[in-house]
């Protein structure tokens, strides 16, 4: 059996994630339908959820300091970008 050196390379987790970290959210996001190596690494990787705005950014003293609302998520949904509070 032989196998390309993409292959190889993508079978590595560290090795993909390390690649997949220079994507921007969108593609983040978009790269997930590629293959399930590539979904599977980034929905084993804080670094890249992370990236993609799914986890908190830091915890200092049991709090947690959250990224910005992910515009991606939000689009379309005026409620989700206020909280339901009055939006101006």
């Amino acid at each position: 059996m032989t196998s390309t050196a993409a292959t190889q390379v993508f079978g590595l987790p560290e090795l993909l994630e390390t690649i997949l970290l220079h994507l921007d959210t969108k593609q983040l996001f978009a790269v997930q339908r590629v293959s399930q190596d590539f979904r599977d690494t980034n929905a084993g990787s804080k670094k890249l959820q992370r990236n993609m705005l799914l986890l908190a950014l830091t915890q200092q003293a049991n709090s947690y300091v959250y990224p910005p609302l992910n515009s991606l998520l939000t689009a379309g949904v005026p409620l989700l970008s206020c909280f339901g509070f009055m939006c101006t």
